[in-house]
């Protein structure tokens, strides 16, 4: 079982024991914790240091605590249930960034991350590919520093991850692997939910706006393919003054993106440990194949969630979304015809046309 240390306000540092902790790593999310701590005499001297905004050190991170639930179980004995965030999101979450970039200027995803991060102790890199684009902004800054790298994840369509007191940025944070996910083989309790809850087939964006006439400098819209099934259903619109005349076609790759067009396809299971197949090393972000002969699937899955338990006798539990290919069969088992199927597809290779589904 690994270790889990408090830490409290008045920076005293104890070792925990007769605890259970559950660690969420998402892709959306960042890392969290929810720790179940139970008094005894063994941890006499610790659990009085549990104190909200004091810190649980885990698998060598920082976690902020952030709520704490306390229930009586025998006599004055007393069980905790705590949750605790990342250090990076709650310093991020609190620096706040009062300089702005000023008047009208072009700037790259670096002018924007060194403003986003002033003051708050944290650097950065960028993976560059795919993130070559500059955008005209005006006044970017004056906000938290996480609402601010936020504000830069979705003008990019790019990914973060924090690591220490490192932000890294990419296009995508992930490996591309050749494990292999099976059942029967190392999967139990399998389980698949498609949601079409969320799918709208048609957005419209629009740029700076002239305050003395009213006009927009630019607008866009982007219809989805899936509206020729679903029929068009509007998305909030995307309202961005750092989109000029000149960025017609930046801003249409940007509703495209960030329309929700896609049938969210969630494969969870309990990963079963197969030392000999060397497995051990599946993280979140990586695309692992997906052999789940129940759901007849048989294609790569990306890892968005990964939860793991401090209970060695408990096995992960991994969440995939984003299907990278065939879906022919999903769509036909959401009851489309053929025809409907055929105007989405191409039959020839199989492919999805367009971008119609993720």
């Amino acid at each position: 079982m690994s270790s889990l240390l408090v830490k409290n306000l008045a920076n005293q540092v104890e070792a925990l024991t007769d605890f259970n902790v559950t660690k969420k790593d998402e892709i959306e999310n960042g890392r969290s914790i929810d720790v179940t701590v139970w008094e005894t005499d063994r941890n006499a001297h610790s659990f009085p240091l549990i104190q909200n905004e004091g810190s649980l050190f885990y698998e060598d991170e920082e976690f902020v605590i952030r709520k704490t639930r306390y229930v009586p179980i025998s006599g004055k004995r007393l069980k905790v249930d705590i949750t605790a965030l990342q250090r990076s999101f709650s310093d991020l979450g609190e620096n706040y960034v009062y300089e702005t970039s000023g008047k009208k200027k072009t700037l790259y995803i670096e002018d924007m991350l060194d403003i986003a991060l002033k003051g708050s102790g944290y650097s950065y890199e960028v993976l560059p590919e795919g993130l070559g684009d500059s955008f005209e902004v005006e006044d970017f800054g004056n906000g938290y520093s996480l609402g601010l790298l936020s504000d830069i994840k979705e003008k990019y369509s790019a990914e973060y991850e924090c690591i220490g007191k490192k932000v890294y940025f990419a296009k995508e944070i992930a490996r591309d692997t050749d494990y292999i996910i099976r059942d029967r083989v190392n999967v139990k309790d399998p389980s698949q939910e498609i949601d079409t809850s969320s799918i709208k087939t048609y957005i419209k964006g629009f740029g700076k706006k002239d305050e003395k006439t009213g006009k927009y400098a630019v607008e866009a819209e982007y219809t989805s393919p899936l509206a020729s099934v679903y029929g068009i259903k509007h998305a909030n619109p995307v309202f961005d003054d750092s989109y000029t005349a000149k960025d017609e076609g930046k801003l249409e790759k940007r509703l495209e993106k960030e329309l929700t067009d896609k049938i969210e396809i969630s494969i969870s299971l309990t990963y079963i440990e197969v030392k000999q197949l060397n497995m051990q090393d599946i993280r979140k972000g990586d695309y692992v194949w997906c052999v789940l002969e129940p759901f007849d699937l048989k294609t790569k899955l990306r890892v968005v969630s990964v939860e793991t338990y401090s209970d060695p006798k408990k096995s992960p539990v991994f969440t995939f979304g984003k299907v990278r290919a065939n879906i022919k069969k999903t769509t036909a088992k959401l009851g489309r015809g053929q025809s409907s199927v055929s105007k989405l597809i191409d039959v020839s290779t199989g492919k999805v046309k367009g971008s119609a589904i993720s």
